[in-house]
């Protein structure tokens, strides 16, 4: 379950990225687009096991929303912040939290 929690959390989190990315046209957001979509084709292999160990069967869904809900509320901090010094800790952080996840897959 620990790795469902990990994989789904990352799936959310680089949901959250390739809207932001679409929405200003990167070229980066079909790279972690797919990114995203090999998480969740994790997260849909380890689930029946995740399952007989007591995981919720909704609970994947509440870890992507988890993972959504941080990287949005970062890159808000980073692009809106008035205190510059907390913009600069929520985009550290935003690299952090998506190079951890771009980690566990390259």
């Amino acid at each position: 379950s620990e790795r469902g929690e990990i994989y789904a959390t990352c799936s959310g989190r680089l949901a959250a990225l390739v809207t932001r990315q679409k929405a200003l046209g990167e070229q980066a957001a079909s790279e972690n687009d797919r990114l995203r979509a090999e998480f969740d084709m994790l997260v849909d292999a380890i689930l029946p096991d995740a399952l007989a160990d007591g995981v919720g069967q909704q609970q994947p869904d509440r870890w992507r929303i988890d993972g959504w809900s941080e990287i949005a509320l970062l890159l808000a901090a980073a692009e809106h912040g008035v205190d510059p010094r907390r913009a600069d800790t929520a985009r550290m952080t935003l690299t952090t939290r998506i190079e951890t996840c771009r980690e566990l897959l390259l």
